[in-house]
């Protein structure tokens, strides 16, 4: 099943560790790989913060959306890092009073022509998701030629690079996952800009 394809709910998020008094929570919109991925985000951002220049001090724990671990038949999803002198936990957990939710908004207010082409290729509608989830922001070129200026040769279309069964053209170096950039032109000859989830 596709991202596309699940349905959103909301989450109930907690962080709490050994060096933490209490559990702060605060309630999150997403698919559960949405939330796997918001998981793993906030994972990261705080091994960032926490080993600074001595990286000695991260010991183990989530590495990737895959060492997620799921609890209660899909109702709660479970992370963690252990540092040298403390760990962190990290759940979501199904709100019980759930309600219909929403795209992330940034996907959103997109224009509904681009919507409509990137929806026709669910794995670059899955990238750009799980991109947004990570806290990654959509930048924009102006054409293909300035971002070829910008990225030399790997940002040049050349013929092959459309693929008419979704309407769009993909840049060469996304198509070939040879880019840690998500690089598509739009309807409008505007090429959108994105970091892949790591």
């Amino acid at each position: 099943m596709s991202i596309k394809d699940e349905k959103e709910e909301v989450w109930i998020v907690g962080v709490g560790g050994s060096d933490q008094d209490g559990v702060s929570t605060y309630r999150v919109i997403g698919t559960k790989t949405m939330i796997k991925y918001h998981l793993l985000s906030l994972v990261n951002e705080d091994r960032e913060e926490q080993t600074g220049s001595n990286p000695d001090y991260w010991e183990y724990g989530t590495e990737s959306v895959d060492d997620i671990e799921e609890k209660y038949n899909g109702k709660a999803y479970y992370a963690y890092g252990c540092y040298s002198d403390h760990h962190i936990d990290y759940e979501a957990t199904l709100d019980s009073d759930n309600y219909p939710g929403v795209l992330d908004i940034r996907y959103r207010e997109l224009p509904q022509s681009y919507k409509d082409c990137i929806e026709k290729n669910d794995s670059l509608y899955e990238d750009i998701i799980k991109s947004l989830i990570m806290g990654n922001n959509i930048e924009f070129y102006d054409s293909v030629s300035a971002f070829g200026e910008d990225r030399s040769d790997n940002g040049c279309r050349e013929d092959d690079d459309t693929d008419e069964s979704f309407g769009l053209f993909l840049i060469q170096a996304y198509k070939d996952g040879q880019s840690r950039e998500i690089l598509a032109e739009m309807p409008d000859g505007k090429v959108l800009s994105l970091s892949l989830a790591s």
